[in-house]
C-alpha cells in the first residue's frame, strides 16, 4: 500500500525535461591600459562618472591574461601568449552605450584563438566611497556581455567546446567587469584590471539525472511517511 502510494505520487510529479550544469569561464586580465577619448576617438581628460565619449581598452608589454573554469586556475592547460586585447565602450554621462572588445592569444604553432564579445547598455561608472577604495579599485565599470564568440573550440591550450557548442545561435552571454582605473591629467592609465566571463549550460549525464530522480523519490517517500505518521 505505502509503496504504490509512493509510486502513485510520483506519476502525479511531471519529469523534468532538461537539467544541466552551468559552467563559467573567466579570463583574468591585469595591468592593461585605458585611454579616456571624446565620442569620435580623440584623446581627452576622463569626465569621471558623468564620462561623454569612449574608453579605449588595449595592452601593452606588461598585460597579462589567466584563464579559470569554475573558479579553477587552468594554468596547467593554458600554453599561449597574451597577443591583444582591443575595445572600447561608449558613454552618455556615465552610462553605457555599448561596446565591442575581443581578447586574443597566440598558440605554440603560431595560431590565434579569439574571444569577443558585445558589452550592454546602461551600465553606469562607479566611483567607490572613500579615498582608500578609490585608490585600491579606481573607476569601475560592470556590463552584461552578449554575443560571445570563440574562434574554435581550444583557447591557448584550454579546452572551451562546451562554450563553442553553447554559442550557436547566439552567442554566449556574460559579464564583464573592469577597475583600477585611476587615470592621469590626460585620461590615461597602464594599471588597469578587466575580469571577462561567460557561461553556458551543459546537460547533465544519465547517472546525474538518475540521481536527481532518486532524490525526488526519496524526498516524496519521506514526505509521504510524514503524513502517514501525523
Amino acid at each position: 500500500m505505502g509503496a504504490i502510494a509512493v509510486m502513485a505520487g510520483v506519476a502525479l510529479v511531471p519529469a523534468p525535461s532538461f537539467a544541466a550544469s552551468l559552467l563559467e569561464f573567466a579570463l583574468d586580465v591585469n595591468s592593461i591600459t585605458i585611454q579616456a577619448t571624446d565620442a569620435v576617438g580623440n584623446a581627452t581628460p576622463f569626465g569621471g562618472e558623468t564620462h561623454n565619449g569612449k574608453l579605449v581598452f588595449s595592452k601593452d608589454g606588461d598585460s597579462t591574461i589567466a584563464v579559470g573554469i569554475n573558479g579553477v586556475s587552468q594554468a596547467a592547460s593554458f600554453n599561449a601568449s597574451f597577443l591583444s586585447l582591443n575595445g572600447e565602450v561608449s558613454f552618455l554621462n556615465g552610462v553605457s552605450l555599448g561596446g565591442t572588445m575581443n581578447v586574443k592569444v597566440k598558440n605554440p604553432d603560431t595560431t590565434v584563438d579569439t574571444y569577443s564579445f558585445n558589452i550592454s547598455v546602461g551600465d553606469p561608472l562607479t566611483r567607490p566611497v572613500g579615498a582608500i577604495a578609490f585608490s585600491l579599485t579606481g573607476y569601475q565599470f560592470y556590463a552584461e556581455t552578449a554575443n560571445g564568440l570563440f574562434n574554435d573550440a581550444n583557447y591557448g591550450g584550454v579546452n572551451v567546446a562546451p562554450w563553442f557548442a553553447g554559442q550557436v545561435p547566439s552567442g554566449l552571454n556574460g559579464a564583464f567587469f573592469q577597475l583600477k582605473y585611476v587615470p592621469n591629467a590626460q585620461g590615461f592609465s597602464n594599471q588597469s584590471d578587466v575580469d571577462i566571463l561567460t557561461t553556458t549550460a551543459v546537460p547533465l549525464p544519465a547517472s546525474a539525472m538518475a540521481g536527481l530522480g532518486l532524490i525526488g523519490l526519496l524526498a516524496l517517500a519521506r514526505h509521504r511517511r510524514a503524513v502517514a505518521l501525523a
